[in-house]
């Protein structure tokens, strides 16, 4: 039985990544945004450096996935596209093996293939850093799932913060996920009964954040570009998130256009707000999972 569901979760997702990911093999021109970062990766493999020798305000990493995807495919677009079936593959497999830990086979399946069937609607025409955080933000709430059952336990928390790394160097702002993750322990650590733990959990977590942060840090530190890194990365973005509170309004309905076509946005609202109303705390100061059904 449990290699029959495998080969029914195997189908079903690779048949939906293909789904989402066949607009992109028709010829033509890339996106802007795909277009800066396939840009980038050819200079990177000619041996620039980012923010040194070229600009954007993107995250560095994914200026070295699109260089990997490049290199891949000899100079070509298709290395990347393969990059990004293998984010979206590994990120819906990943997400089934966490959701049927919590919720068992059919609404894994059901809720990964919901996912999977409208993510296109939100990152056509491809090559988006969202697509790469995809996968790392499953690992994460994985990782979490594991250190929670016992499996690990600093390990899998130290893996959190590899992967909050890796969403901050894709695009900061991709990293809310990981960072719920260790907002949460800080949380847990003023409960007295918690404190030692969570302290010693939420330092695991900061522990893999720096391991790969202060990598990178120190590679564009010896590359002389430390400082246009900081100020493309971090000054230029915080400026340019300092959007009006009606442009933040309208974001909500626009968010609704864009996935209305598969309802999940509808539903995930409606999801969401039984979740809080019927959120209920257990003994002990922690919480239970929502109840929404």
């Amino acid at each position: 039985m449990k290699n029959a569901h495998l080969l029914v979760v195997l189908l079903v997702v690779g048949v939906l990544v293909a789904g989402v990911m066949a607009g992109n093999l028709v010829p033509r021109l890339p996106d802007r945004d795909s277009g800066v970062f396939l840009y980038a990766g050819q200079r990177i493999l000619e041996g620039d450096v980012p923010y040194r020798d070229f600009w954007d305000h993107k995250g560095p990493a994914i200026f070295y996935v699109n260089a990997l995807g490049l290199a891949l495919g000899g100079g070509a677009e298709a290395g990347v596209w393969f990059l990004e079936v293998l984010a979206l593959g590994s990120a819906g497999l990943l997400g089934y093996v966490l959701l049927r830990g919590q919720f068992g086979f059919g609404p894994a399946l059901l809720s990964t293939a919901g996912w999977l069937a409208t993510v296109g609607y939100t990152i056509r025409p491809g090559n988006y850093t969202e697509e790469y955080g995809l996968p790392i933000q499953f690992a994460a709430l994985l990782l979490f799932t594991h250190a929670e059952g016992g499996s690990a336990r600093r390990r899998s928390l130290v893996g959190v913060g590899l992967a909050l790394a890796g969403l901050a160097l894709l695009r900061p702002n991709n990293t809310g996920v990981a960072v719920s993750i260790l907002v949460l322990m800080m949380l847990e650590a003023m409960t007295p009964g918690l404190r030692r733990r969570r302290l010693g959990d939420s330092a695991a977590i900061l522990a893999g954040l720096m391991l790969v942060a202060g990598s990178v840090l120190i590679y564009f530190a010896t590359q002389g570009a430390l400082d246009e890194m900081w100020d493309a990365v971090v000054v230029f973005n915080s400026i340019y998130m300092r959007a009006a509170m009606p442009a933040r309004v309208d974001a909500i309905p626009e968010g609704f256009r864009i996935l209305a076509p598969g309802g999940l946005g509808v539903l995930g609202a409606i999801g969401w707000v039984r979740c809080v109303l019927t959120w209920r705390s257990a003994r002990g100061g922690e919480f239970t999972s929502c109840q929404v059904v």
